[in-house]
């Protein structure tokens, strides 16, 4: 990551077993270091999501472990920072 690069949400369940949360924590720190502006968002005890069968059937993934919060939740979040942080 570079400065300069666009802005950056991070949401992540502090439950996840597939990606550690880890992971994300130096993402975000890794941004902050070089100055892009990132917003984080960790979900507590939650675990690993993505949505629709084409990701379980990519990787072959039992789907219920990756059901584990509510998708408006995560949509709100998403909105309300693009609205904050992208221009028009």
């Amino acid at each position: 990551m570079k400065p300069g690069a666009p802005p950056l949400l991070v949401i992540h369940g502090t439950a996840d077993k597939l990606v550690s949360i880890s992971m994300a924590e130096r993402l975000v720190q890794r941004a902050k270091e070089v100055g892009v502006i990132c917003e984080f968002h960790p979900l507590e005890g939650k675990g690993h999501a993505a949505i629709g069968p084409l990701f379980q059937e990519l990787w072959k993934i039992d789907f219920k472990i990756l059901a584990d919060f509510s998708c408006q939740d995560i949509v709100d979040l998403v909105m309300a920072w693009h609205r904050r942080e992208l221009p028009r």
